[in-house]
């Protein structure tokens, strides 16, 4: 039996702001339905990763692959790359203040790539059930983490078959945290595939059962989380400056 392909699959992977180097040489995988940390500190990289793997500029890609389930997308435009299924919440979050959240998520689905089946609200709602809540609200209104929920509700509108999650948790509250983490577990029930960055090591336990942690935009750790708990808790890796 052939061995499976990964639903993510980066080798090699390099890219630069200017003359500098914010990827370096780049190796992880995620397989279909898996969820995988991404963890490091601030300007580890994490953020560029991401942006590399996207397509977005900067930073300029210079080496190394990536293919989305066996097909090659490495030098592909943003939006074929979007098309084909990878989606994205940013850290800034990127919703538009002057339309309502309902606005937000309906303006994500008529954007949605053609071939792609955009959910409906009412299964995005389900899914959400704060983002259902706040639906009539605008988004200048929201709070940091509301502005996060809606973020990650309109990449999932889309049905993307990779999400990216960029610094999820970061300033958040332990309630929100708490429903962000509810969320991404409705997330994994449907069987998307997520690359979630983040420097709060007990919410990606909570997320994930296997990370990589960039340092200086090297990979410098890569297995279970459990493992690389029990290397924090011991005071041989850590995620401080």
């Amino acid at each position: 039996m052939a061995a499976p392909i990964p639903a993510l699959d980066i080798d090699g992977l390099v890219s630069w702001y200017g003359k500098v180097e914010v990827v370096s040489q780049v190796t992880l995988h995620a397989m279909p339905g898996e969820t995988v940390a991404l963890l490091g500190r601030n300007g580890a990289g994490k953020s560029a990763m991401m942006r590399t793997i996207l397509g977005l500029e900067p930073p300029i890609r210079r080496a190394g692959s990536v293919e989305l389930d066996g097909e090659e997308i490495t030098g592909r435009e943003t939006h074929e790359i979007a098309r084909l299924g990878v989606g994205m919440a940013p850290d800034d979050r990127k919703i538009f203040p002057h339309l309502t959240v309902e606005e937000n998520l309906v303006l994500a689905q008529k954007l949605t790539a053609s071939g792609r089946e955009p959910r409906t609200l009412g299964e995005i709602y389900a899914m959400f059930p704060l983002v259902a809540e706040l639906r009539r609200r605008g988004g200048a209104g929201l709070s940091g983490g509301e502005q996060k929920l809606l973020a990650i509700a309109r990449a999932a509108i889309q049905r993307p078959r990779v999400l990216m999650l960029d610094e999820t948790s970061e300033g958040l509250s332990p309630v929100m945290v708490q429903e962000l983490v509810a969320v991404i577990h409705r997330l994994q029930a449907e069987g998307i595939t997520m690359l979630t960055a983040d420097q709060n090591l007990r919410f990606c336990s909570k997320i994930a059962k296997r990370g990589y942690v960039l340092e200086r935009g090297r990979i410098v750790f890569s297995g279970s989380i459990q493992e690389f708990w029990e290397k924090v808790e011991v005071g041989e890796m850590s995620l401080m400056n």
